[in-house]
């Protein structure tokens, strides 16, 4: 269970991290008691590899799901895609009682979060996190919003999913790029608050994992909260990875390398 402290209540929402997840999010949220019709959101690019298995798993539990497919990336971002998503619902007659299930990384997250804030005053919805930094911090801690021509995350709020449900396994279809980017944002909690992050890090990059010629595909993943002053539940990442390759050899060791000052391998290093 995830422990977020806000200024007034302590808010708390499960974080499930399990292999397989998306064939199960449907019985889930029956469990859940969540109503029958649903609105996903997700982007064209994560609908293509893990939209059937996850819409599969809705239908099979006797929901409705309703799907608005983003065009993937950073452009998606903004308040015309929110008020696009907002005018869908309104001509689907969604009212409040209907939740909102965010599938997809951490614009994903971010416009469906937000989206979901500001239409009738709040929906509820559920992030399914895709990517690394979405299931370590853009789909944790119910901070939501898009970009304005004058700067990233300028319009947002604070609205809380009601549960966090990441499948390791959708890691393995990102490209080298967007798994390091990830990477990225763990070290960045790691040296916010979190210095041991750095240490597991550097631990997935080294030893027996750095063997060449190995499948570069993402660990098995599991997300462990910790605890913080303001919040609880900013997330670390512990790995219990089959994966191996120089990506995470040299990914991992640049990133923790760069944010203790030192100097980073070369793109060719072999360490």
């Amino acid at each position: 269970m995830i422990r977020v402290s806000a200024a007034r209540a302590r808010i708390l929402y499960p974080v499930r991290i399990e292999t397989g997840l998306l064939r199960r999010v449907g019985p889930l949220l029956r469990a859940a008691r969540a109503p029958r019709d649903v609105l996903v959101v997700t982007d064209r690019t994560v609908l293509r590899f893990h939209g059937a298995v996850f819409l599969a798993s809705l239908r099979r539990a006797g929901f409705r799901p309703r799907v608005i497919a983003l065009p993937p990336g950073e452009r998606s971002k903004t308040l015309a895609r929110v008020r696009a998503l907002c005018e869908r619902w309104t001509a689907w007659g969604v009212d409040r009682a209907t939740p909102v299930l965010a599938l997809g990384g951490g614009v994903v997250s971010d416009v469906a979060g937000f989206a979901a804030a500001a239409y009738t005053r709040g929906l509820d919805w559920y992030a399914v996190p895709t990517t690394v930094l979405a299931q370590a911090d853009a789909a944790i801690g119910g901070k939501v919003g898009v970009n304005l021509p004058g700067g990233k995350n300028l319009l947002g709020a604070f609205h809380h999913p009601r549960a966090v449900f990441g499948d390791p396994s959708t890691l393995a279809t990102l490209s080298p790029r967007a798994f390091r980017s990830g990477l990225a944002e763990i070290v960045k909690i790691g040296v916010i608050r979190k210095p041991s992050i750095l240490d597991d890090l550097e631990r997935l990059a080294g030893g027996d994992l750095a063997r060449p010629g190995r499948p570069r595909h993402p660990p098995r993943a599991q997300l462990r909260p910790h605890g913080g002053a303001r919040a609880r539940g900013v997330a670390g990442i512990r790995a219990d990875p089959p994966w191996r390759g120089r990506l995470d050899r040299d990914g991992c060791r640049a990133a923790t390398q760069r944010a203790r000052g030192g100097a980073s391998p070369s793109p060719g290093a072999r360490g």
